[in-house]
């Protein structure tokens, strides 16, 4: 579909839905330069197949785009300067600036990342194919609808992604958890991924987000801790406190303490035996 404008606030309604349209724009490889434009009513914008990054003075603070695509919106009064501008693609909706309350009420919101999901596709093909007969009784009518329909989808969406996400990061939580108090055993990862409902390419992603440390760098820390611990406050021999810690082999347990400490557990000892002792 090229570039075009459709005015639709002259269009006879049939019903009295509450939220109705003034415009649609539907804007393929759209640039725009504000230079401090007052915006006078709604716009509700969506963005996508952004190329280039975009820095905008809205209302006096620089705003930084993310270069994902989203769901931005415009309320009357807002001031806009381009500080850098990009090519995008962009539907937007025009409305009475009289439905700002409405639309706050409404929980309408800008959303930073959106997903084309199935829902969202066919509720843009609709409102494509309903612009191709606008003259048509109704055809308005479904427009607003149509709308309104897709703002909701990518807020559900967007919330259910929120949700999907703050289960992830809680049961990769319970895994650190799990490592920290069950370091000192064998550890059969599969069987712990398969608990959480992990693949393993999926965990190292999400770990790697949460945490700067790998998990086998974060078993280490623990077993490192707690070997430090035994060798300055207990008289157990080298062996027994490497076997505490999860080690089976002593060599691998010198190699990985010098390491982190920069010296031989013995010497470590030495330096840091006080005088209570398990």
């Amino acid at each position: 579909m090229k570039k075009q404008i459709y005015a639709l606030s002259h269009l006879e309604r049939m019903l009295n839905f509450p939220y109705r349209l003034n415009a649609i724009g539907w804007m393929p490889d759209h640039t725009y330069i504000h230079n401090q434009n007052r915006i006078r009513r709604i716009f509700v914008c969506l963005s996508f197949n952004c190329r280039g990054k975009t820095v905008t003075e809205v209302d006096g603070e620089r705003v930084h785009s993310s270069g994902k695509d989203h769901l931005s919106i415009l309320w009357p009064g807002t001031l806009l300067q381009t500080i850098r501008s990009g090519v995008h693609d962009e539907i937007f909706f025009e409305y009475d600036a009289g439905y700002t309350d409405a639309f706050r009420r409404l929980g309408l919101k800008p959303l930073k990342s959106i997903r084309f999901t199935a829902s969202v596709e066919t509720i843009i093909n609709d409102i494509r194919h309903e612009l191709d007969s606008l003259y048509r009784p109704g055809t308005v009518d479904r427009l607003d609808q149509l709308a309104i329909r897709l703002f909701t989808e990518l807020t559900i969406e967007q919330e259910s992604v929120s949700e999907e996400r703050h289960t992830t990061n809680l049961k990769i939580h319970d895994i650190a958890s799990y490592f920290a108090s069950h370091f000192q055993e064998k550890i059969v990862l599969d069987d712990l991924l398969r608990r959480y409902g992990f693949s393993r390419r999926t965990f190292y992603r999400e770990w790697n987000r949460l945490y700067k440390t790998s998990p086998v760098h974060f078993l280490l820390e623990q077993r490192m801790k707690l070997a430090a611990e035994l060798l300055s406050r207990s008289n157990g021999s080298l062996t027994e406190i490497a076997a505490h810690c999860g080690f089976s082999d002593l060599v691998y347990f010198h190699q990985r303490f010098r390491m982190c400490f920069g010296c031989s557990p013995l010497c470590y000892r030495r330096q840091n035996k006080n005088g209570f002792s398990l």
